[in-house]
């Protein structure tokens, strides 16, 4: 029998997988009061960002080689200038009140000594509270945290991130566990103080994500702990507990009768509370091995910690329930002046160099001037959009549960055009792609001259594609999944084809069984054989089936789907 080698869905209607409709709340919620904000803000951020992007890049270039930690203690003070702009717009332009609780010793050594911290991610701006507990605590510039790689190329500010030694991970462990020990020895000879962010739980928690969550442990016939792994923290604490003495067990909570802060809400001036508990914990307290240091990590986050502390889901209901971490005490932090400095010199650097700079040039006296500077605007506006979206909960994704495509959200036109007439946005888009996509198909037909064989056309521009196998099969890969699923009682094909039905039937009537084969005596095409423009032939077998014939509990789409691929 040929194997088969996908499932596809006609997806003229699949830009529901593409498309967030919180872009279009977002958008309409900021249009006329945050982006009188978000233009001056945005500019003095993204020019006095690349002033310091440039001084990381000369500081980079010429001071590291020669030495590392004079390069060091200098990004620590240029990085600062940067994020001290983000301290402001929490401090004095939205008045965020962040409630830290900690007991006094403990407040006396942050700042002081290395620390590695943990901490729930409940918020769009955890990242941003902490950033200000650090500022209070003198080591805002030599803050470190582990983040997905994405974030590194967010303008201005992944890019000082960068400069200052984040770690940024692909979530693919084969090669973030070489990326963390390399990282993790660079450390150990850092001149500052520093501190170490990690979210254990791997993304900002809501609610759909929690049932996501809970559905895919139960699938799995696991205990659902909240969280995605905890391979980075078991990495960290294997390599760092010879040089750093503490990990800090933070807990942010935002009372019920308050808004949940958010970068867009920041904007607007609209102001909220934070609570932040911290709980000091020994590096040399911890288990010595791997599963002890895991099974530490969950029962901090679960059940009830090693030390006898209550963990941070009992401690988060606890709070729910009273209103107020009891058994810490409320250290008064302030609102230090430092931060509105750093805005009000950088705002006269700026406006004074824009001031001199367009009577120069004659920015404003021709239409090519005021078309550049229309455009620069729209840069801004789009660079502080990219800004924003990166933050919000519900556009990160949880590790290897739902991944999605967000390729066409982050084209720069689609948050002008896109809200504003979504079919317009489709046609420049699919002609966009197209002249990507018939470079593709030139080198298929014309260059390799491969020949296809179909038995019905293609019915509509737009189909939305599974791979049920979940990867490309060869007889190793069909041997192993096998055994993994015998041992684990779970069909070969993936479960996304019945997450794909679930929400796709109501409004598409089709699913179209797609079987590729290379005839006998045919060479098998990849891009190593056609850029060499070795000929052959593939067959494409199409059969159709009415999706109102599919079957509607989860379990009998999975076994419809077995039977596709697997009983025959």
């Amino acid at each position: 029998m040929i194997p088969k080698r996908s499932l596809c869905l006609p997806s003229n209607l699949c830009l529901l997988f593409l498309s967030k409709p919180k872009a279009r709340i977002a958008l309409a919620a900021m249009a006329i009061p945050a982006v009188l904000a978000i233009v001056p803000i945005g500019v003095v951020f993204i020019l006095s960002g690349l002033i310091v992007n440039l001084m990381q890049v000369v500081s980079f270039i010429l001071l590291r080689p020669i030495s590392k930690k004079l390069y060091r203690k200098i990004n620590k003070v240029v990085a600062e200038l940067l994020w001290l702009e983000l301290i402001w717009l929490i401090d004095w332009w939205a008045g965020i009140k962040v409630e830290l609780y900690v007991d006094s010793d403990t407040f006396q050594l942050m700042g002081k000594e290395h620390a590695l911290v943990i901490c729930n991610h409940r918020s769009d701006i955890d990242w941003l509270v902490g950033w200000l507990v650090a500022q209070r605590s003198g080591c805002l510039g030599s803050a470190l945290a582990i983040m997905k790689k994405e974030v590194m190329f967010l303008p201005v500010i992944g890019w000082s991130m960068w400069f200052s030694e984040y770690f940024f991970l692909e979530r693919r462990w084969t090669k973030d566990e070489i990326t963390l020990k390399s990282g993790f020895q660079q450390l150990e000879d850092f001149p500052m103080p520093f501190w170490l962010a990690l979210f254990v739980e791997g993304t900002r928690f809501t609610q759909a994500k929690l049932m996501v969550a809970q559905e895919f442990a139960a699938s799995r016939g696991c205990l659902f702990l909240g969280m995605s792994c905890f391979h980075g923290f078991v990495s960290s604490v294997s390599q760092m507990r010879s040089f750093v003495p503490a990990i800090y067990d933070c807990t942010v909570a935002v009372p019920k009768n308050q808004p949940p802060p958010t970068l867009l809400r920041i904007f607007r001036g609209q102001s909220s509370v934070v609570k932040l508990q911290i709980r000091r914990h020994s590096m040399q307290e911890l288990p010595e091995t791997a599963d002890g240091i895991g099974q530490w990590c969950k029962d901090v986050f679960v059940t009830k910690g090693l030390s006898g502390h209550i963990a941070q889901d009992a401690l988060l209901e606890k709070y729910f329930a009273k209103g107020t971490f009891s058994d810490q005490q409320l250290q008064n932090i302030g609102r230090p002046v430092k931060s509105l400095i750093v805005v009000l010199l950088w705002s006269c650097l700026i406006g004074y160099g824009i001031f001199k700079f367009v009577p120069w040039s004659s920015l404003l006296s021709s239409w090519k001037g005021i078309a550049f500077s229309a455009t620069f605007l729209v840069l801004v506006v789009i660079v502080m959009q990219i800004l924003i979206h990166s933050s919000e909960s519900e556009r990160s994704t949880p590790l290897n549960i739902t991944p999605q495509d967000q390729t066409k959200e982050r084209l720069p036109f689609a948050f002008l055009l896109r809200p504003l007439s979504k079919s317009t946005y489709r046609k420049i888009n699919g002609t966009i792609a197209s002249l990507l996509w018939l470079d593709h198909i030139w080198l298929l037909e014309w260059w390799a001259g491969l020949k296809f064989t179909r038995v019905k056309g293609f019915p509509m521009p737009f189909w939305l594609t599974i791979f049920a196998e979940g990867t490309r099969m060869t007889p190793d890969k069909l041997s192993e999944a096998q055994k993994f699923a015998a041992s684990r009682k779970l069909p070969i094909p993936k479960n996304g084809f019945v997450t794909a039905v679930k929400n796709l039937r109501s409004f598409v009537p089709a699913v179209y069984d797609v079987t590729l084969a290379v005839p006998e005596g045919h060479s098998t095409p990849s891009l190593h054989t056609m850029m060499e423009r070795k000929s052959t032939v593939v067959k494409i077998h199409i059969k159709r089936y009415s999706m109102k014939d599919l079957p509607q509990s989860d379990e009998a789409i999975a076994q419809w789907c077995r039977d596709r691929f697997v009983a025959k």
